[in-house]
């Protein structure tokens, strides 16, 4: 064991050159200020989606048009958290597009998101306003 102690090391120093291999990590593109909006506005959208679903279900003014959501529309909770889970979920994918240098398929994902949820909500509240 002593005899371990008393081994000198040796160091070996290497020049750090650039991987030229495709599997190099490379820094992800910037987050564009545009993207980081379109979340916001994303999260704020599905609120209202939720609003606005809620409160049709609750008046008997209309019902939840997805089959797969119809049992939920009856649960403010899972509602909510099905939504959470969702939104969480083509935010990421946005942030993967933009991470593996895609900035601008990012940016398309989320205005297309972003207008379908608009659409959405705007119909649920003129049903809303129809029982008005």
């Amino acid at each position: 064991m002593s005899l371990l102690l008393l081994m000198p090391a040796v160091a070996l120093a290497q020049l750090a050159e650039p991987d030229p291999s495709p599997s190099a990590v490379v820094a992800p593109a910037p987050r564009p200020v545009l993207l980081t909006t379109l979340y916001g506005s994303f999260v704020g959208l599905q609120a209202l989606d939720v609003h606005s679903t809620m409160r049709a279900v609750q008046s008997g003014a209309g019902q939840e048009a997805n089959p797969a959501l119809q049992r939920l529309a009856g649960s403010p909770a899972a509602m909510f958290a099905m939504k959470a889970g969702a939104t969480a979920s083509i935010i990421m994918a946005s942030e993967r597009l933009r991470k593996t240098h895609h900035p601008l398929a990012a940016v398309a994902l989320m205005i297309g998101a972003n207008s379908a949820y608009a659409m959405v909500a705007a119909h649920n509240y003129t049903v809303l306003q129809r029982i008005h």
